[in-house]
């Protein structure tokens, strides 16, 4: 795979985690000219390669900047170029000042007037016209690097230089492929919950000719699925309890997760009252032994810890939380308000929201005369506001109850 270049502001370019992610299924990954050398410079030393002068100035610290590479363009699809990128007027001196077309102090000046323009405002004409007769005849200085440049065109381009290079290295090397995959030092901890959090909102599946993340998978079926809270508690303390669940009963599985729980330090005796009054209500607090309490707030406390495969990017643990995967698919495209879930559509106002909450309760069976809280059944199913679960109602206007 070779990477040159890029978006940026506008998009989110692409992220060094998911670099990381294809070199560790095996994918060589190589990096030139723009975002490319950026990108090479900063993952070289987990296996990605980078070819050309930029990636080189970048891996030796002789360029800092990202702006040095920014160029603004065309969004018709032609991409043209609307600047000059830093690099490139770099360059552009260097050859004219090798050439004694321009002096040390002149070719300084004018990178200096370059470095202090906006990247979308620096170009040569923008560069003549910074140039007047303030600036100590420099307007002269930049016809000579047009003349220059004129001469030797090949000193305009050295990102395209760059380019058509890592093009070549990867024709030359096509058949002189490495025995072994890039390796990724075990060590390096960059499977974080950020990198799993990316994946599972980039990752899914297709049905009725939408994409689907596996994380609105999870999402619908926490709201909708009225089986969920007791799925997900099955789940959450499976994975306290480690390699000693197995194929244990749901009394041992509780039994080793607070075992787990008290080795982590996390116990009735260790954990002060302001912690059990945020996981738990006052009706739990008052009448549900210790054991439960615990149980309770392992399962609304759980998060993934760092490092560790999210179960939204293992399709078999997400599967048995929501059940028939074609069906669970299916029903989240039928019942998605694309317009709603692409952006926010505004605040909405109380009584939509109060609505909503009772719905919450109808559909999660909250008995609030029993001290249940619409924030407890949340928790009870992964979602740590309430709010995040009128998000998804929003989302799924017609969403229907699943057993």
């Amino acid at each position: 795979m070779l990477i040159i270049d890029g978006l940026f502001q506008q998009r989110i370019p692409i992220r060094h985690k998911e670099i990381l992610d294809v070199m560790a299924a095996g994918t060589r990954v190589v990096g030139a000219a723009s975002m490319g050398a950026l990108r090479a410079a900063e993952l070289h030393t987990y296996g990605m390669k980078g070819i050309g002068e930029v990636f080189h100035a970048y891996r030796t610290g002789g360029l800092t900047a990202d702006d040095e590479v920014a160029v603004a363009h065309q969004e018709d699809g032609s991409y043209a170029a609307l600047s000059e990128p830093l690099v490139n007027i770099r360059h552009t001196l260097a050859s004219a000042l090798r050439a004694a077309a321009v002096t040390g102090d002149e070719a300084r000046a004018l990178l200096h007037l370059s470095k202090s323009l906006p990247y979308y405002e620096r170009s040569w004409p923008r560069l003549a016209r910074c140039a007047g007769p303030a600036s100590g005849g420099l307007r002269r200085a930049v016809d000579r690097v047009l003349e220059h440049l004129a001469l030797v065109p090949a000193a305009a381009d050295l990102k395209r230089q760059d380019a058509l290079r890592a093009l070549s290295h990867l024709r030359d090397a096509a058949d002189d492929r490495p025995s072994s995959p890039p390796v990724i030092p075990p060590s390096a901890r960059w499977r974080t919950n950020f990198a799993a959090s990316w994946e599972a909102h980039h990752r899914g599946e297709t049905a009725l000719g939408t994409h689907v993340p596996y994380a609105a998978v999870l999402r619908y079926h926490q709201v909708f699925q009225r089986s969920f809270a007791s799925s997900w508690r099955e789940y959450v303390l499976r994975h306290v309890a480690g390699t000693r669940a197995g194929h244990a009963s749901s009394e041992e599985v509780e039994t080793a997760a607070l075992q787990a729980a008290r080795r982590a330090g996390i116990s009735a005796d260790t954990l002060p009252t302001h912690r059990l009054t945020h996981w738990l209500t006052k009706d739990e607090l008052l009448g549900l032994d210790e054991r439960e309490q615990l149980l309770r707030l392992l399962v609304r406390s759980y998060r993934v810890r760092p490092g560790a495969a999210p179960f939204t990017a293992s399709t078999p643990a997400l599967r048995r939380l929501v059940g028939d995967w074609p069906t669970a698919v299916r029903r989240v495209v039928t019942h998605t308000d694309v317009a709603h879930a692409s952006g926010p559509r505004g605040f909405p106002g109380p009584a939509d929201t109060l609505a909503l909450c009772e719905r919450l309760v109808g559909m999660w069976e909250v008995d609030t005369n029993a001290g249940r809280t619409l924030t407890a059944a949340a928790r009870d199913r992964g979602l740590p506001t309430v709010r995040q679960a009128l998000d998804i109602l929003r989302a799924h206007p017609t969403g229907e109850v699943v057993e």
